[in-house]
């Protein structure tokens, strides 16, 4: 992971290392329906776990971007395949 040089998240105002999803940016815009010459645009860096920590919680389940880490994912596979495994040769056996 490589930390990058002045990027603080906007909510833990910890550095923010690159990963395989972040840094995240949050793009404000004001008056985002009206012409862009009355539009003004300011971004936030942020943790893409500290942007879903700090949604509401009912809007946490909209949360699509995958903030498990690939060794993550790969262990739960394998524990999927353990199980799956395991219930084959129980169901066979009977």
């Amino acid at each position: 992971m490589e930390e990058l040089s002045g990027v603080v998240c906007c909510f833990c105002n910890n550095s923010v290392q690159t990963t395989e999803i972040d840094p995240c940016d949050i793009d404000i815009a004001t008056n985002w329906e009206r012409p862009d010459r009355k539009r003004r645009d300011q971004f936030f860096w942020c943790h893409s776990q500290c942007f879903k920590n700090n949604i509401h919680k009912d809007l946490q389940i909209h949360f699509t971007l995958d903030v498990l880490s690939k060794n993550d994912v790969i262990e739960k596979q394998n524990t999927l395949t353990s199980i799956f495994n395991t219930l084959g040769k129980w169901i066979f056996k009977k």
